[in-house]
């Protein structure tokens, strides 16, 4: 097993088994595992991991960590309703069809996505409120996989 392998498989124990906050309490975590890396390294290998910052600290993010019945209605509107789908530094900014904002905010609030800390909708403008851009990159990839 290369180290790259076995760093990665260390880091997705770590972040599973601990709240880790940021990544100097994640290298630190590593080097008590014997492993020494950059933060650079550390930092790809969170992106390619799918890992990302939530309001509890890291956690490796899937769409199957978001509610099944939600998701499955989350997807139908989203499908039918979204004309536009971007991020905007830590927001994420949907434009729906007249009258599905409202709606569409609540079933997002509906599906628990870890990254989402909150929706503000209007008539056909979804807000996706996050912590950090990387947050709101992981929101639009798992609303963009939902929208195929």
């Amino acid at each position: 097993m290369t180290s790259r392998k076995k760093r990665r498989e260390l880091i997705l124990d770590l972040v599973a088994r601990n709240e880790i906050e940021n990544q100097e309490q994640l290298q630190a975590l590593l080097v008590v595992e014997g492993v020494q890396t950059t933060q650079a390294t550390i930092s790809r290998d969170l992106r390619d991991l799918s890992i990302s910052k939530g309001p509890r600290g890291y956690a490796v993010v899937e769409l199957e960590d978001v509610s099944r019945v939600d998701l499955k209605d989350l997807a139908r509107s989203i499908k039918h309703t979204v004309n536009t789908l971007q991020r905007a530094g830590t927001l994420v900014v949907i434009r729906t069809d007249p009258g599905h904002g409202r709606p569409l905010g609540i079933k997002i609030d509906q599906a628990n996505i870890p990254q989402v800390v909150g929706t503000i909708a209007g008539d056909d403008t979804v807000f996706i409120a996050t912590q950090s851009a990387s947050q709101a990159t992981e929101v639009c990839r798992i609303l963009r996989d939902l929208r195929r």
